[in-house]
């Protein structure tokens, strides 16, 4: 599911406008009125890619884990930190959840290989 649909499913599950929405999560009404529709104002067709700080917001307003929004939003996940874009497809959302759910030793083993092939393909590149 879309974010702009899991947060339009919410309001409408729970009866809320967008500016009861927006002040529980403690966005601006316009912000939330951009999250839905997914472009910014002013016709310019712009995607709108939400920060991480705004999905952690929305998270806290839906009284859901963080973790548990983000696996939730199908296809491509675009998301803006202060200083870095880093873009998520499925493949890495699949393997990010496999991360998450196994034990530290499954961790330990997971980060090994990812440093033994990181190593072999910079190398290979030389």
């Amino acid at each position: 599911m879309k974010l702009s649909e899991i947060i339009r499913e919410y309001r409408t599950t729970n009866n809320l406008s967008m500016q009861k929405f927006a002040d529980q999560c403690g966005l601006s009404k316009g912000y939330i009125s951009m999250l839905e529709s997914e472009f910014k104002p002013n016709n310019t067709k712009k995607k709108i890619i939400p920060s991480i700080q705004a999905i952690k917001k929305l998270s806290v307003g839906m009284g859901i884990d963080f973790d548990q929004l983000l696996s939730s939003i199908d296809g491509d996940v675009s998301l803006i930190d202060n200083e870095n874009r880093i873009l998520l497809n499925d493949n890495e959302l699949n393997l990010l959840e496999i991360y998450r759910e196994v034990d530290n030793e499954g961790k330990n083993m997971i980060d090994t290989v990812a440093k033994i092939e990181y190593d072999r393909f910079k190398n290979k590149k030389i």
